[in-house]
């Protein structure tokens, strides 16, 4: 076949169209990132963003199973946080632990430090679900703000970044949570890719395709938990349920995000390969519970980085110049636009600027992933 004077056989036209197809959806999603972030921050700077004032009185939930490092270490920077009317619930969910006591210790010390608990013994397969209607109905405030006893929180402004977007059209608050332990390379690739997903909810909310939460860092209305039977669709489900009660309640006009640098979460992860896997498959389950429009939004955008780089090394192998020379050149657009992206967005968090790493993450982790989800034993 021959166009504009140049002949090509129908896989060459094949491989080139669907390269060209997949760098089409990748730069579109990496542009939607600098949409979500870079222009949020000028349209706030022009006050064509509003917030609400006065702030509202919050519940801050904390769920815990065998924390109690990390709540000694964390609780205390909540309690201390600059807002004018909040309370913090901590629901201890069955910990064999020190919890107890540590939560004991600090409510002398903290009155705004409500305790509430999950018996260790009860025979309810998912705790989590029971934990957190507790942590819901000890809850005096109508808005609610969730994080993990693991989170550290950027500034004593994070409650304070939270609560300002809660309009009265506005049911749902998103946040960002980074991960705080990079030392080792698997983590540092666990963490990057934890942004990267991130990145993506919120992106997608905040261009009004919501479809799923961060739950380590994000705020609700106390209502939406009665809405709709609440949990009751999930029952059968070992976890997730936020997440796909979320996905169920979120609109466009009722979601907003936050990405000001106050309101980071840092995640002080200690995951290894296997905890990956695990985090890897529940994820897996918690998507295949989405609705239908959840579902076409969370399309994985690494299943399209795969199908990327496989259209372009069949390109580079058909010999043809014109098409190894025109996939050469979407490689390197994609690639520049990828990386200033992901580092503009990665430099407003302290995060880190990441070379050889997106590599990595680029085409190695999704390929491993792959062969984890087909695996048919799938552990909870």
């Amino acid at each position: 076949m021959t166009y504009f004077g140049f002949n090509f056989n129908f896989y060459e036209i094949l491989f080139l169209g669907i390269l060209l197809f997949a760098f089409i959806f990748q730069s579109a999603h990496y542009i939607g990132i600098l949409f979500a972030f870079g222009w949020r921050k000028r349209k706030i700077a022009k006050n064509k963003i509003t917030f609400v004032s006065p702030l509202p009185a919050v519940s801050i939930i904390v769920c815990s199973t065998d924390e109690d490092q990390n709540l000694k270490k964390n609780i205390p920077l909540l309690l201390e946080q600059d807002y004018p009317q909040f309370e913090i619930i901590v629901v201890n969910e069955c910990s064999e632990d020190n919890t107890e006591q540590v939560l004991l210790d600090l409510r002398s010390l903290y009155p705004q430090l409500k305790i509430t608990f999950v018996p260790l013994r009860t025979t309810i397969k998912n705790t989590r679900q029971l934990a957190v209607m507790l942590g819901v109905k000890a809850a005096r405030n109508d808005v609610l703000l969730f994080t993990s006893p693991c989170c550290t929180p950027q500034s004593k402004q994070w409650i304070k970044s939270m609560m300002r977007n809660f309009t009265p059209k506005t049911d749902f608050v998103l946040g960002m949570t980074l991960s705080q332990n990079k030392t080792l390379f698997w983590r540092r690739m666990f963490a990057l890719e934890s942004f990267l997903r991130q990145l993506k909810i919120l992106s997608s909310a905040n261009r009004g395709k919501v479809f799923t939460i961060n739950n380590n860092n994000f705020a609700c209305r106390k209502e939406i938990f009665y809405k709709n039977n609440g949990f009751a669709p999930f029952l059968n489900l070992p976890n997730g349920d936020i997440e796909l009660l979320a996905n169920r309640q979120m609109r466009r006009h009722n979601c907003r995000i936050e990405n000001a640098a106050e309101s980071i979460m840092w995640e002080n992860s200690r995951m290894n390969f296997n905890d990956w896997q695990y985090h890897t498959k529940r994820l897996q389950r918690i998507e295949m519970n989405f609705n239908f429009l959840g579902q076409y939004r969370k399309a994985n955008e690494g299943e399209w980085r795969i199908l990327f780089y496989l259209s372009f090394i069949l390109c580079l192998i058909t010999g043809n110049m014109l098409v190894m020379a025109t996939a050469l050149l979407l490689f390197v657009l994609r690639s520049t636009l990828r990386l200033l992206s992901l580092n503009y967005i990665s430099k407003n968090y302290n995060f880190g600027k990441y070379f050889p790493s997106l590599i990595f993450v680029d085409f190695v982790l999704p390929l491993i992933k792959g062969i984890i989800l087909l695996k048919k034993k799938n552990r909870y």
